[in-house]
């Protein structure tokens, strides 16, 4: 797959969602401001605020933690007699987070990389995991291969499971957008071409994360610009 093709893929086929910047915002929203009242009255342990009406930070004795709001207000969009519920158990999952041991490879939005397998890959992960919400995320990329994430720790990687993005309130396609904006803040990583082998590089990483760079458009970019063309990438 070309650099082009790969960039277009992800800016048209997941429909990439924008974020706030991390600031607080003067005027949250009706529903961002119905989660922090909860927040208040439910876990008063915890200071959230709000970066921006789809972001909240959540900060406790454990640091400070990025949540989203898409899948509540989705939820309370599609059923509004149930909002309450929805937004009571949405704080409830945060909490729990919140207070998980950080070194046992808690959900850390900052810390989530896209990976690249081999296509079977989730299945057989899928056969270990027998509860559907430790089912891993995986997306489909092209034919023989799959997108999954993973959350790098500091001393080993997991990978992201479907209660890890209910409990962080994301989508499918915010948590990809996440992974690009975080591969983009990796380490820089040496290219030199493949003696003998005219038109081909050798791009070491040596950090588990190297199809992640995959994802920083502005490797691809930069790559194209040494080639002087399209690139593509062999794993």
């Amino acid at each position: 797959m070309t650099g082009v093709r790969l960039r277009k893929w992800l800016r048209l086929g997941i429909s990439l969602c924008v974020l706030g910047l991390s600031v607080g915002v003067s005027h949250a929203d009706e529903l961002t401001e119905r989660v922090l009242q909860t927040f208040r009255g439910q876990a008063s342990e915890l200071r959230a605020t709000a970066k921006s009406d789809d972001e909240l930070q959540v900060t406790g004795r454990r640091g400070p933690l990025t949540v989203y709001l898409f899948n509540v207000r989705t939820a309370c969009a599609s059923n509004k007699d149930r909002c309450d519920d929805e937004v009571s158990s949405f704080v409830q999952r945060v909490v729990s987070v919140a207070s998980a041991d950080q070194s046992a490879g808690a959900f850390v939005v900052e810390k989530v990389y896209a990976v690249l397998r081999n296509a079977g890959f989730a299945k057989r992960a899928a056969d270990t995991f027998k509860e559907p919400n430790k089912q891993l995320v995986v997306l489909p990329f092209v034919e023989s291969i799959e997108l999954l994430f993973v959350v790098d720790g500091d001393k080993a990687v997991r990978y992201v499971n479907r209660d890890d993005i209910a409990s962080a309130g994301l989508t499918e396609k915010a948590l990809l957008d996440l992974a690009s904006r975080n591969a983009a803040r990796l380490p820089q990583v040496k290219y030199e071409p493949i003696k003998g082998m005219p038109g081909l590089y050798f791009m070491p990483a040596n950090d588990g994360l190297g199809t992640s760079r995959a994802f920083d458009f502005a490797l691809w970019e930069k790559l194209e610009a040494v080639a002087g063309g399209p690139v593509a990438m062999a794993g």
